[in-house]
């Protein structure tokens, strides 16, 4: 089972995926499943690198095109091939509105280390990676179970991407403060807002030159030094490393809402885009 789970992952160019039985796996949504009626007995989580390079003024998920798609049409090739190999079970697969916590399964399944900075850190891909799971009703084998992946580092704990963080978000989540509705809010956060910005917020993007997301604890991470890019041919393709006015006014709607930066529309990224510029 190992071997044909590994072939058909890797044509997929997924290097990196695991197995657990769902009772080790932290629901959160359990509900998703009531239109499919799975009743799922494992999990198979996965991690897909999306690292194409620095981007000038978005974070670099955003510099490509929305992982949603590209995740989500990958997921379904995959399960259609499982459902081929195991025909007498079902496959239905989920990335970011999952019903688990995906963090805590991928840590489970040997798939990388957490970060200071929340993030899973990959052996090989750094950071730069999005989390995905298929859930199927099929028991398998408990030599399945980590073994197909398992991580033998950890973060070294150098706490840059603590001191880097321009708000103080993560030095607040590591000072023991127990009342979150003190937490300043992140920059990335602060890109997303609707509404109008204060002038604070402004300068903070004017600084670090951004208008969609953060990726500054990413990039004084040592764990993503020398990183390799990403061998998902939907990421390396039509990719926008610096994001304009006439970039987002020239996409059609269909276009646009194949972007991260679509998420809050288009008045969102061109209002930063107005302030940053000004």
């Amino acid at each position: 089972m190992i071997s044909r789970l590994r072939e058909i992952f890797f044509g997929e160019k997924i290097e990196y995926f695991g197995a657990l039985p769902y009772s080790e796996a932290t629901e959160t949504r359990g509900y998703l499943f009531n239109r499919s009626g799975l009743i799922p007995k494992s999990v198979i989580p996965f991690i897909v690198p999306y690292y194409t390079g620095e981007a000038d003024n978005i974070s670099a998920y955003a510099a490509v095109p929305d992982y949603h798609f590209i995740v989500g049409e990958m997921i379904s090739r995959i399960t259609d091939e499982l459902k081929k190999e195991y025909p007498a079970y079902s496959f239905i697969g989920f990335t970011d509105h999952s019903p688990i916590d995906e963090r805590a399964a991928a840590l489970k399944a040997g798939l990388g280390v957490k970060g200071k900075n929340g993030l899973i850190i990959n052996e090989k891909y750094g950071s730069y990676i999005f989390i995905a799971a298929i859930f199927t009703d099929m028991p398998m084998p408990e030599t399945v179970y980590r073994t197909v992946a398992d991580t033998k580092y950890g973060c070294i704990g150098c706490d840059r991407c603590i001191a880097a963080c321009p708000t103080g978000t993560l030095a607040f989540v590591h000072s023991g403060e127990s009342d979150f509705s003190l937490c300043p809010e992140c920059l990335s956060s602060i890109t997303q807002k609707k509404g109008a910005h204060s002038e604070e917020e402004i300068a903070l993007m004017k600084k670090h030159n951004t208008v969609w997301g953060c990726d500054i604890c990413q990039k004084v991470c040592p764990h993503n030094k020398n990183i390799p890019k990403t061998p998902i041919e939907g990421f390396l393709n039509d990719r926008i490393p610096t994001l304009t006015e006439d970039i987002i006014n020239g996409m059609s709607d269909e276009e646009f809402q194949r972007r991260a930066f679509s998420f809050r529309g288009r008045a969102v990224p061109l209002r930063n885009l107005k302030e940053v510029n000004n």
